[in-house]
């Protein structure tokens, strides 16, 4: 399985966006620089069309053609200007100047006389494979005409050599941050490396709380999430501590009463007192086994939680009451069951069992021969669903409904003999399956009365 580093993570949550915001950057600076330079350049046009006419303009007013031989034409080749600062930017820019319909100046790279000029203001020409820009002045009061050129490679050339030279900087840049971005992690991350190895430390035995307010903010949740665990876990193994201790004394009895009925049973001298012996160590036996069953189910319960789903109530009880039917006959107990046959709760079906079980275990066990036990499903005022058994049996003082949900305790009656687990698993179960437990008296103060309210009903 491939581990995920938290660090190349952050790392990548931050260079990237930054990446794309340098590049962002260029890009938007390469529009703005383009949109820029072209108006500066086409301004640049213009003045330069202007100056040639200022400076080749008529001092009289005539109209007048001027004679051939009047005529000064005169081609100034700008290579020859300057050679030192005009090398690279000579050939750029072109121009031509007509008087009275003859063309009197240009330069030595402008279009060839028998290309007309063009009309007012700026145009788009080729000379060859290249493409040029123009601005060209028409002066009707002087007869003259004025047509400056410039070729847009010029100012592809200048836009790009600009962006480049954003560019570069920017994405050497780029290392640097991801260098000075992963140095700053690995410091921020260092209290989770200590916090880690102070727990790595950590013998099995510790479960000491971890001090929090040394710890930056951002790790103080993870410190109180940690310290509730080391909590629960204590919790935990102290319940399973007394659980033990518990059960190895509820053992201890049943186990030295199987003793010594096996003594009686071997000093037997009858063949009645040798029976009634092994009876006694059948039904301790019996007792025994139910005694460890019931504390297997006990430590099970916790972990076999399923997901909690919705089920009908009838269809569950009626299952479990079938094996508890021959136990009834037996007593001549009327067992009943009534109620909403389409009630639905959202439960487990194996966990409602172990908790109904256990409580018609008891009722039945506890009601008297020829008494009832009834078990009904119906709805509350609260629109909650409630599964409630009833019994004529004796009954629980008032005073010992909160004890008896306790492990392995036990009300005085001589007449059954149990282990003291059944309401202990009863109240488990009920809080995995987030179910209310209700000991009441039965009708007209006799029997037991266990309502079991489920927290929602399934819509």
């Amino acid at each position: 399985m491939r581990r995920h580093s938290l660090t190349a993570r952050l790392l990548r949550g931050l260079v990237l966006p930054i990446a794309f915001t340098i590049m962002v950057v260029v890009v938007y600076g390469f529009w703005s620089a383009t949109a820029e330079i072209n108006a500066v350049y086409d301004s640049q046009l213009v003045t330069s069309a202007n100056v040639l006419w200022l400076t080749n303009r008529e001092d009289d007013d005539t109209d007048a053609p001027l004679p051939d031989e009047e005529i000064d034409k005169r081609i100034i080749n700008l290579n020859d200007i300057d050679a030192t600062p005009l090398t690279k930017y000579a050939g750029w820019r072109a121009f031509r100047v007509w008087k009275h319909g003859a063309l009197v100046l240009h330069s030595d790279n402008a279009r060839p006389e028998t290309d007309a000029p063009g009309g007012k203001g700026f145009a788009d020409f080729h000379i060859g494979e290249e493409q040029w820009r123009s601005y060209t002045l028409h002066v009707p009061k002087d007869n003259t005409i004025v047509e400056v050129a410039e070729r847009r490679a010029a100012r592809g050339q200048l836009i790009t050599d600009i962006a480049m030279g954003l560019l570069w900087p920017l994405l050497l840049t780029i290392p640097f941050i991801g260098l000075f971005i992963w140095r700053a992690l690995n410091s921020g991350l260092i209290d989770l490396r200590r916090l880690a190895e102070t727990l790595k430390l950590r013998s099995p035995d510790d479960r000491t709380p971890i001090t929090v307010d040394p710890l930056p903010l951002e790790l103080q949740p993870l410190a109180r999430g940690l310290n509730q665990l080391l909590e629960k876990l204590e919790a935990s193994l102290a319940h399973e501590r007394t659980f033990m201790d518990n059960a190895a004394h509820e053992l201890r009895t049943p186990l030295a009463a199987l003793s010594i009925q096996v003594d009686v049973a071997r000093a037997a001298k009858t063949e009645a007192t040798q029976q009634a012996a092994l009876d006694d160590v059948a039904a301790g036996v019996a007792r025994a086994a139910k005694l460890v069953d019931q504390m297997l189910m006990l430590g099970r319960l916790r972990h076999q939680l399923k997901p909690l789903a919705p089920h009908a109530l009838t269809p569950l009880v009626r299952e479990v009451i079938k094996d508890y039917v021959p136990l009834a006959l037996k007593k001549n107990i009327e067992l009943s069951l009534s109620g909403d046959e389409q009630l639905t709760a959202v439960t487990q079906p194996d966990l409602l069992r172990i908790l109904c079980s256990n409580l018609i275990d008891n009722a039945v066990k506890y009601t008297p021969t020829g008494g009832t036990v009834s078990i009904e499903v119906m709805m509350t005022e609260a629109h909650q669903p409630l599964l409630r058994i009833r019994d004529s049996g004796p009954g629980i003082p008032e005073e010992e409904h909160a004890k008896v949900f306790d492990r392995f305790y036990r009300l005085n009656e001589p007449a059954q003999i149990g282990s003291g687990l059944g309401l202990a698993i009863v109240k488990l179960v009920a809080e995995l399956l987030r179910v209310d437990v209700l000991l009441s008296d039965g009708p007209k103060g006799r029997g037991l009365q266990v309502d079991l309210v489920f927290e929602q009903r399934s819509q």
